[in-house]
């Protein structure tokens, strides 16, 4: 259950079957990990760049914004929604009880499962950019400890056009959602290139956005975005994107 005005981050479970107005949406089921992914930082971040500003700062929570949050595949969800079960059972028996550790536990398995750098977390948090070369920094999950480079740019060539992705998660995230709106053949060759992003949530972006252009009544954009994918596939280097575009040419076939 949240509210279709929103000021703060406030997606709730109800098991009580309330009733509510229509200044409410409900999302029915029983489904912890959506719960948590909903309350995430991440997810509140994306929200802020896609869903329309009213007065006041409060953000206009319709289908139109929420719908356009990805949701990550999970393999394992248990570790996720086994937090969101201790913290039900806090909240129910102390109303004011502290659960801050375990949001936090829940905000870092959420950043793995989109795929964020270290730097992009920073952006997420409010933090500054990080942008040293290296550091050693403790895995919270496994205890293990790692030493990697980080800056505010470490991203993977993009193969397919031969330079690398320009900007923050945030840049690139506002771009791929600009060239979907533009429809031109110019964005829909862009948009195959976002499929080579090491971020996950901007290559789920793009690959949306190709699906639903492929879909279009309109034969040329068709024809056009499946003949861009087609040579996109033969030419990129970089496997995982090549399933990817393989998966949409699959679906608009």
């Amino acid at each position: 259950m949240y509210q279709e005005i929103a000021t703060y981050q406030a997606f709730a479970f109800d098991n009580s079957g309330f009733y509510s107005n229509n200044k409410t949406f409900l999302i029915p089921g029983v489904n912890l990990f959506l719960l948590a992914l909903l309350n995430s930082k991440t997810v509140w971040f994306f929200l802020d760049k896609v869903a329309s500003k009213l007065q006041g700062g409060a953000y206009a929570m319709q289908m139109p914004y929420v719908s356009q949050i990805p949701v990550p595949f999970a393999k394992d969800k248990r570790g996720i929604e086994s937090r969101v079960e201790q913290i039900l059972a806090a909240k129910q028996a102390d109303p004011t009880a502290d659960v801050s550790t375990l949001e936090r536990e829940i905000d870092e398995l959420v950043y793995a499962l989109y795929g964020l750098t270290p730097a992009e977390i920073a952006l997420v948090e409010g933090r500054e950019a990080l942008q040293v070369h290296s550091q050693v920094r403790s895995n919270r999950f496994s205890g293990e400890e790692t030493a990697e480079a980080v800056t505010t740019n470490t991203t993977n060539t993009n193969l397919f056009t031969g330079r690398p992705p320009q900007g923050s998660f945030s840049e690139r995230l506002k771009r791929v959602q600009a060239l979907i709106k533009q429809a031109s053949p110019a964005a829909i060759q862009d948009l195959v290139a976002a499929l080579g992003d090491e971020n996950e949530t901007i290559v789920w972006t793009a690959s949306a956005g190709l699906r639903k252009l492929g879909a279009t009544a309109e034969a040329v954009t068709t024809s056009q975005v499946i003949g861009v994918l087609q040579v996109f596939v033969e030419q990129t280097k970089n496997e995982k994107a090549k399933v990817e575009a393989g998966k949409i040419l699959q679906a608009l076939s």
